[in-house]
């Protein structure tokens, strides 16, 4: 029994060690990435833009990937949990491509149009298009990615 516990806190310690290197290898490359581009225009915009909406949802990702390892080791049936999918992940993901959506047809001011005259969440609405700062996007996108895996799981027979 104390084998199985001493194996199970050294992969915990293993595993959060190669997740700082990770995360830190990923700041890394974005803040190079960007720097190329604000200095010689190398790299696309897009580009940019689409590491900064990848990135968070890649660390949600690596945040949730223990108890999915777990999940899918167990035994018993798969199960989605089609609440939390459709009111939590989905609009998550939407927040989270919201820069992408700014550059689509749909998105040109259509959406803030929209929520600025029907919703009546003026300051939330335009909290969440300020592309200033791509702080709700980053929050969402870190929580997209850990229920994305969170929603699918094994429960028993």
């Amino acid at each position: 029994m104390k084998e199985k516990i001493f194996k199970y806190y050294w992969m915990q310690i293993i595993f959060n060690i190669l997740y700082f290197f990770f995360i830190i290898f990923f700041i890394k490359v974005g803040a190079d990435y960007q720097k190329d581009y604000l200095e010689s225009f190398t790299v696309s915009a897009y580009f940019c833009l689409g590491y900064t909406v990848v990135f968070p949802v890649f660390i949600g990702l690596l945040m949730g990937l223990p108890r999915f390892i777990s999940n899918l080791l167990g035994s018993g049936h798969w199960e989605v949990d089609w609440t939390k999918l459709i009111s939590i992940v989905l609009p998550a993901f939407i927040i989270t491509m919201l820069p992408f959506i700014s550059f689509t047809p749909i998105g040109d001011n259509v959406v803030i149009a929209f929520l600025m005259k029907y919703s009546g969440l003026n300051y939330l609405s335009s909290y969440l298009f300020n592309f200033s700062s791509l702080l709700p996007q980053t929050i969402s996108g870190i929580i997209f990615g850990y229920l994305i895996l969170m929603v699918i799981s094994k429960k028993e027979s």
